[in-house]
């Protein structure tokens, strides 16, 4: 992951999420998506936030042109969310967004999430493919042992359930040099 503070716009979740977490950039969205006037935002420490914005709406005329102004703004690449969108606002949200990328405590922040998220999906990558290694390896034993003949209930939920790699290789071991599906269970 190799995404620059400096180049992120409204749109990456990191930028929103800091831009949103001042409560008069916050209370400004909120007053454009919702029809309402906002008397002050209380923001909830829970590390939740789901925000949907469809930025390719087709009815601009159905829709308040703040809200517009706004929309076009997050749907706008790195040189286009630097224009002017005529909205004060957008103004002070892209000024936000300016400080945030100028920012060096924003920048630790940044690169920590995103070493923290390249950690989770190196994790998630090692966890799969050990997971895949389980999987075969049981799939083996059975295709091994079927040879042996109809296998019986008890030892498919036996060979289901191990989460031993090696013993799963042990056992293929054993299966391999087995005579009968009594003697591969006798030496389990």
């Amino acid at each position: 992951m190799d995404t620059l503070l400096k180049n992120l716009t409204i749109k990456n979740n990191f930028m929103f999420a800091a831009v949103m977490s001042d409560e008069e950039n916050c209370k400004g969205f909120l007053e454009r998506v919702l029809p309402i006037k906002v008397d002050h935002v209380e923001i909830l420490k829970d590390g939740r936030c789901i925000v949907f914005l469809n930025t390719r709406g087709e009815n601009s005329k159905d829709v308040p042109k703040e809200l517009v102004s706004f929309l076009k703004f997050v749907h706008a690449d790195l040189k286009e969310s630097q224009k002017d969108f005529q909205d004060d606002y957008v103004r002070q949200v892209q000024k936000s967004v300016t400080h945030i990328r100028e920012s060096r405590e924003m920048e630790e922040r940044f690169m920590l999430l995103e070493l923290l998220l390249e950690d989770e999906c190196r994790e998630g990558q090692k966890q799969g493919e050990e997971e895949g290694q389980l999987k075969m390896a049981k799939e083996m034993l059975e295709m091994t042992l079927s040879r042996l003949g109809r296998l019986p209930n008890s030892l498919l939920e036996t060979l289901h359930q191990q989460q031993d790699i090696e013993r799963l290789k042990a056992w293929m071991q054993t299966a391999l040099t087995a005579q009968s599906l009594d003697e591969f269970i006798s030496k389990m």
